[in-house]
């Protein structure tokens, strides 16, 4: 026979609430019994992950989740610590258990794309007037160029060195880029068109530096060297532009012709530079000097001599320096009394 404490007789007790709980069991032979104390075992355990979330490559992220109640951990991986180290994309589950029961929760960890590599292109030259639009287009990252401005685009229209960045949650990548501009090609002017004697020659030499020079025979020297009468014509060229220009050489018997111009009137301080107007002779000046022009400071009379093999000529020029006139409050001033 079972008697329970609550004076119930089957073989079984069910019991809801914590209390203390007693059997008497009987036969014909006696009677014996038994207590057990059923404890409150407390509320079941709750545990909440973290948001999913995205890694960069490299990152480690501690998973700390929201618990209440947890005797026991059990992560995916078989660990049972209470927070888990995220190095790697994937699925984390972790399930938490007590003398209750057992729940679990879950989060997806995502790989965020790498910061992109940014490449402004080779240092580069221009020529004047040009401009250079460098861009980035690049999904989800934030751009930032060296002035401040953040558009996918930049103009660029003057020399210097120019950066740009790009950042996106995994850090940020940078580039520089260095643009010259070329000079502009100078202008070219081969002279006065000339009159050659027979047997003689004229250099045509322009004296342009970095330039590609063509002329009219398709020879590509810097100077070119006339021997009779003929149409000389010249294009240089560089990057950028091309510049020509044409002289006209005539076979003439006769001497040269030489003009120096008017007499010159100047002021005292001056540089006065005198020159001829014929070009392919010998110049020969009243001191000597055999250039092609003739600078002074000085007043006086200066005589040009030039010759080829048909002759010879002269010119003279007279140069008249003056004093400045003093300023009217000079003119004015007078002695102290």
């Amino acid at each position: 026979n079972y008697v329970w404490s609550d004076q119930s007789t089957s073989d079984s007790l069910l019991v809801s609430s914590p209390g203390t709980y007693s059997l008497t069991v009987s036969n014909g032979c006696g009677t014996d019994n038994d207590t057990v104390q059923v404890l409150d075992g407390g509320p079941p355990p709750t545990v909440s992950l973290i948001n999913d979330f995205g890694i960069c490559a490299g990152d480690v992220v501690i998973v700390s989740p929201n618990s209440w109640n947890v005797t026991n951990w059990l992560w995916q991986d078989g660990t049972s610590g209470s927070t888990y180290t995220v190095s790697t994309a994937g699925l984390i589950n972790v399930q938490v258990s007590n003398a209750c029961g057992s729940t679990f929760d879950t989060l997806n960890v995502s790989l965020l794309p790498a910061t992109p590599p940014i490449d402004l292109g080779a240092d580069t030259v221009l020529c004047p007037g040009e401009i250079l639009t460098l861009s980035i287009t690049m999904p989800d990252v934030t751009i930032q160029w060296q002035d401040g401005s953040d558009d996918v685009q930049f103009v660029i229209d003057t020399a210097g060195q120019f950066a740009a960045s790009v950042t996106n949650a995994c850090g940020s990548n940078a580039d520089t880029i260095l643009v010259d501009y070329l000079p502009a090609l100078p202008p070219l002017d081969l002279g006065i068109d000339q009159s050659l004697c027979p047997g003689e020659s004229i250099v045509i030499n322009p004296g342009i530096g970095n330039v590609n020079y063509l002329w009219q025979d398709g020879s590509v020297g810097s100077s070119f060297t006339a021997i009779q009468a003929d149409t000389i014509v010249l294009i240089i060229a560089d990057e950028c532009a091309t510049s020509s220009d044409t002289m006209i050489i005539v076979e003439n018997t006769d001497g040269p012709e030489v003009h120096l111009g008017p007499d010159v009137v100047g002021c005292v301080g001056d540089m006065i530079t005198l020159a001829s107007d014929i070009g392919g002779v010998q110049y020969l000046w009243q001191d000597g000097s055999t250039d092609a022009t003739f600078t002074t400071m000085n007043p006086g009379r200066f005589i040009l001599h030039v010759s080829n093999a048909c002759g010879m000529d002269t010119d003279t020029v007279d140069v008249n320096l003056e004093e400045s006139p003093l300023p009217a409050h000079v003119k004015s001033a007078g002695r102290a009394g």
